[in-house]
């Protein structure tokens, strides 16, 4: 999705299993400039170097549990203990690391930023993941709870134009991405498939998408269309306040 017009600017349906699936910025084609905001799911090191090589400048939301961080001399980051230093609601902080690749000289260097969310949001973030742990059967690590206490993204936005800030207020702008989601499947109900063959599917959910898409451009249509079928004259010359 474009920002901030939110229209469609690429996509593509995937296979279920196999090669090609899933979430990676493998599945796109960037333009030396771009700026990308990505979520966790998208955070992997392969993807991440070649988005970068490609010229694209990344803001990915940290998976801590899919990527290892490393500090600028090669050791292992402290991130636990460096979040722990982050105590006030809304406090920040910005960090160098790197991201190994499987080249030791193409390791990434990335910034991570972070800022500690309100009490308020922490306790709904924990709660969700606990509820999580209980309905998939499985136990929350204490790291787990901690990293719920941020909102932590690996950046390699330009820091002469993007300070800690900036980046995060940029990463925010991706919640309006997910809403289009949630319009898709509510509305257009796009997340209903009553079809089990591949090819059915695939037909499926390209009218579904067709008639989302045109959806949108009526609706940009109409943003500027006059209700009484014609604009105003423009004035033909100039007029006192009066």
């Amino acid at each position: 999705m474009r920002w901030p017009s939110l229209e469609c600017d690429y996509f593509r349906l995937t296979p279920v299993e196999g090669k090609g699936h899933g979430e990676s910025l493998d599945q796109f084609a960037f333009a030396r400039g771009d700026f990308i905001l990505a979520d966790r799911g998208y955070c992997h090191a392969a993807a991440l170097g070649e988005a970068v090589r490609q010229g694209a400048f990344l803001t990915v939301r940290l998976n801590p549990q899919g990527i290892r961080l490393q500090a600028p001399g090669g050791d292992l980051f402290p991130l636990v203990g460096k979040l722990k230093s982050l105590q006030g609601a809304g406090q920040t902080a910005e960090w160098e690391v790197r991201i190994p690749r499987q080249d030791p000289a193409a390791a990434l260097q990335v910034r991570l930023c972070a800022v500690r969310k309100s009490a308020a949001a922490i306790a709904l973030a924990q709660k969700k993941l606990q509820r999580k742990a209980r309905k998939e059967g499985w136990q929350v690590q204490p790291e787990s709870l901690i990293y719920a206490q941020y909102v932590m993204v690996l950046s390699t936005f330009p820091t002469a134009t993007y300070n800690t800030q900036r980046v995060l207020e940029a990463y925010r702008l991706r919640w309006q991405v997910e809403l289009v989601f949630k319009r898709l499947k509510q509305i257009a109900q796009l997340g209903h498939l009553p079809k089990h063959d591949p090819e059915s599917s695939q037909a499926w959910l390209y009218g579904k998408l067709l008639v989302a898409l045109l959806t949108e451009k009526l609706l940009q249509a109409a943003n500027t269309f006059s209700p009484w079928g014609y604009p105003f004259p423009e004035p033909l010359g100039t007029e006192s306040l009066a």
